[in-house]
């Protein structure tokens, strides 16, 4: 590792940041395309290909959560707490409200169901958390905002070692326990031990530490190679031998939280910094990199639309071979989902509040 810190030069965009954003969203799309590609038979080239796709997009949310930390905790972002709460975490819930209770609007409307007795149950299910699926993402950013200023005094007051040194604590508590946990001889541990273990939820706060070190102090670019291929050859080989043997999708290491994952992320991480600072501004990559970004959230928020909507008329990666139906239906997800944030990015409230 360079054990010189990187000088920070004034707040403006980070290109590397920029790309690793768009790649996310990309990723996210593709891991909720694939999924039904890896319901069906083990062995079939379907399955093996969806996986394939599922696992070059799993660090997707774990990037995003890095790319948070290595800007809202540059220690030139000053975030007072009053307008942490007033507006970025506000504007986060009133955003997560407003697309979960669309979500249950839309449904009602697929199948015939709008009355006023189902839109208040489908109020009261929003109010009490029970949204759709994708929004599990939005809880998980408003607990990182809240610890914000606490996660920053300590990042504002640590050297280089106290930084490792809680990653390397979080990294056993919050990564590699979880993805030992179920097998031996982990899995006779009990009592309080097993409250050692962070959650995926707490666990995010260190993703975001995460990038933020690994913005800051640059790894090699052999080694960022190293992460991403060990990294991602561990999440596809272990899960696919695992799904053959149990006979469907072992799911364990496509979580967030495990090991082989976050592995990946940080040769993903690293290698797009490395790239982006060989990237002249001016560059198409840059360009599209930069609007992906700006447009991520929207397009976090908005993309299952389409997700049901293509499955509701029978557009399924189905209709082809999972190896080229999932890319294909990404791409007509994402365009879908830009045309979305263009239209909603023009109008006053909704480009502030809802996007």
């Amino acid at each position: 590792m360079n054990e010189n810190k990187l000088s920070l030069q004034n707040v403006k965009r980070n290109a590397g940041i920029d790309v690793i954003k768009a790649l996310a969203i990309i990723g996210v799309i593709i891991i909720h395309t694939s999924t039904d590609t890896l319901v069906g038979d083990v062995k079939t080239s379907d399955f093996v290909f969806g996986l394939l796709w599922r696992c070059l997009a799993g660090a997707s949310v774990p990037l995003f959560l890095m790319c948070s930390g290595a800007l809202l905790l540059n220690p030139q972002k000053e975030t007072p707490i009053k307008k942490l709460w007033t507006k970025n975490i506000l504007r986060i819930f009133v955003a997560m409200l407003f697309w979960a209770m669309l979500y249950k609007l839309l449904y009602l409307f697929y199948y015939g169901e709008i009355t006023l007795h189902s839109v208040w149950i489908s109020f009261l299910n929003v109010l009490a958390f029970n949204q759709e699926f994708h929004l599990y993402y939005i809880h998980i950013t408003l607990l990182v905002y809240a610890f914000l200023p606490v996660t920053k005094i300590f990042i504002n007051n640590a050297s280089k070692k106290d930084l490792e040194y809680f990653l390397i604590i979080w990294l056993i508590l919050g990564i590699v326990y979880p993805t030992v946990c179920i097998y031996k001889p982990f899995i006779y541990l009990s009592g309080y031990s097993l409250q050692w273990m962070m959650n995926a939820c707490y666990s995010a706060i260190g993703f975001g530490v995460l990038g933020y070190y690994l913005d800051n102090f640059r790894i090699s670019l052999k080694l960022s190679v190293t992460f991403l291929a060990v990294g991602f050859a561990s999440i596809f080989g272990l899960t696919l031998f695992m799904s053959q043997k149990t006979g469907a999708l072992y799911q364990h290491f496509l979580s967030g939280t495990n090991f082989f994952i976050t592995i990946f992320a940080i040769g993903s991480f690293s290698l797009c910094i490395k790239m982006c600072e060989f990237l002249k501004n001016k560059s198409w990559i840059y360009k599209s990199s930069l609007f992906l970004s700006k447009a991520s959230f929207c397009i976090y928020l908005c993309h299952v639309i389409y997700i049901r909507g293509f499955t509701y008329f029978g557009f399924t990666v189905n209709f082809l071979p999972s190896v080229i139906s999932i890319p294909l239906i990404m791409v007509c997800n994402l365009a879908g989902s830009i045309v979305i944030y263009l239209v909603l990015s023009r109008i006053p409230f909704v480009n502030k509040w809802l996007i």
